[in-house]
C-alpha cells in the first residue's frame, strides 16, 4: 500500500504534534511592554516547573529571534486595536530548552 508523504511545517520538525504534546491552554495577562501581571496555573506546563512569571517580562522568556515579531503583535493588538493571527514562537523553558507554542494575543 502506498502511503502519502508527510510534510512538516517550515518552522520546526514535528510542529504538527504541538496539540498532542502540550494539551494545555495557558493564560498570561501582561502589559503592552510584556510585564506579566497574571499567569494561569497551567503556565508550568509550558514554561517549566518552578518558574515565577508574575512581574517578569514575557519577552525574557522568548527566543531572541522571535522577540521583534512578538513586540509588533503586542503593539498592534494592545495599542492599535488590530486583530492579529496567532504566532508560532519559541519559549525558553526553565531547564534551558526551547518549546514551540502558538501565541494568541487579545486586548483585554
Amino acid at each position: 500500500m502506498h502511503r502519502p508523504k508527510r510534510y512538516h511545517l517550515d518552522v520546526a520538525s514535528g510542529l504538527d504534534h504541538i496539540m498532542t504534546d502540550l494539551p494545555a491552554e495557558v493564560i498570561v495577562l501582561h502589559s503592552p511592554g510584556g510585564v506579566i501581571h497574571f499567569a494561569s496555573h497551567r503556565a508550568p506546563t509550558v514554561f517549566g516547573e518552578g518558574i515565577q512569571l508574575v512581574n517578569s517580562n514575557l519577552l525574557d522568556h522568548v527566543h531572541a529571534d522571535d522577540v521583534n515579531r512578538i513586540k509588533a503583535v503586542f503593539t498592534n493588538v494592545a495599542l492599535n486595536g488590530i486583530r492579529e493571527s496567532p504566532l508560532t514562537v519559541r519559549i525558553k523553558t526553565v531547564g534551558g530548552g526551547l518549546r514551540w507554542v502558538v501565541l494568541f494575543s487579545v486586548a483585554v
